[in-house]
């Protein structure tokens, strides 16, 4: 053994000695302590982490929260979060599921549980659950959403456009809805009520990159190409790559 080991060895097994009694199993194992059964702190690290996409650090804290506390119910919808977001929603569905066996009527836990079916193809599913959260809240602006975007998917594009219409009623300024309605009003080749939608979302949102494209190319279709090079100019500071391509439309649209 090298000698400055031995010298080292020596004086941590002195530190050890002389440390007062049950000084250091005392301080590891009250750590070990508040790690495990402190669920509010849990809590607030596992959500901290969810919101900078932590996503393994986040399901580890709010595990560790049910591990205190198993009814912990904000803990396990942070722990069903944490799995979407490390696209597990196999496993976010059954922590979904375990709280509404309590609270079934809890309409962002059945939001959340339609998106984790959504995500796995479970259709049917995804739609029961988006319907019974309009059912105790028909303004749940991303329930809406999530409805009206399955309609303009299967191409039910009327159903499409009287959900994001309705939802629109109660919730004017959310720009999800608002861009959901433009793009129905476009699939449907109806430019000028799309421009509408589109100029709202962008009264909404000043920066929606999706609003300025799809405003400047409903402009397009509606012949206004002044317009529509107004809305390349804000996207060209906004977005260059969704610039270059309105501009390819407004290229081949002499």
């Amino acid at each position: 053994m090298k000698f400055s080991t031995y010298i080292l060895s020596i004086l941590l097994a002195t530190t050890l000695i002389f440390m007062p009694k049950g000084t250091w199993a005392t301080e590891h194992s009250e750590t070990k302590s508040r790690a495990i059964n402190d669920p509010v702190e849990l809590n607030k690290h596992g959500q901290a982490n969810l919101e900078t996409g932590k996503y393994l650090a986040a399901m580890l804290a709010f595990s560790n929260a049910l591990d205190a506390d198993p009814e912990n119910t904000e803990a396990r919808y942070g722990l069903g979060r944490a799995y979407e977001g490390l696209g597990n929603y196999t496993e976010s569905v059954i922590q979904y599921n375990i709280i509404l066996q309590n609270t079934p009527n809890n309409p962002d836990v059945l939001h959340r549980l339609g998106v984790s079916h959504e995500m796995l193809e479970n259709v049917e599913d995804s739609l029961r659950a988006y319907k019974k959260v309009l059912e105790l809240d028909p303004s749940h602006a991303k329930a809406n959403y999530r409805l009206g975007k399955h309609f303009v998917t299967m191409g039910m594009h009327n159903e499409a456009l009287h959900t994001f219409a309705g939802a629109l009623l109660l919730n004017p300024d959310d720009i999800n809805l608002n861009i959901g309605l433009g793009i129905t009003y476009e699939l449907m080749h109806k430019p000028a009520e799309a421009v509408k939608a589109f100029q709202q979302a962008v009264t909404v949102s000043p920066e929606s990159v999706m609003a300025h494209f799809h405003l400047g190319f409903n402009y397009l279709k509606l012949k206004d190409k002044v317009s529509a090079m107004k809305e390349l100019d804000i996207l060209t500071t906004l977005d260059p790559t969704y610039a270059d391509l309105l501009k390819k439309f407004i290229d081949t649209n002499h």
